[in-house]
């Protein structure tokens, strides 16, 4: 069987678009970073009372996907 034929072979990677590996490797920092700030957090609001860390959290996070949306959102989707 050749391995054009193989729907099994490994992916050659130098013929790989780059924005596909771009894409692979920003998905995989942000779940890495995603899930430290979320540890950080849970350590840093063990003190407080559920409400407060509550909102604390849903602040945080909406100001950072505020903060970042202008940087990852193509510019005329804010105006539908």
């Amino acid at each position: 069987m050749s391995n054009s034929t193989n729907p099994l072979r490994q992916p050659n990677l130098e013929k790989a678009p780059l924005m596909e590996i771009l894409a692979v490797l920003l998905s995989l920092a942000t779940a890495a970073t995603w899930a430290l700030v979320t540890q950080l957090q849970q350590r840093g609001l063990a003190a407080v009372d559920a409400r407060t860390g509550a909102l604390v959290v849903v602040l945080s996070f909406a100001g950072l996907f505020w903060f970042l949306a202008p940087f990852v959102i193509e510019w005329h989707w804010f105006l539908t």
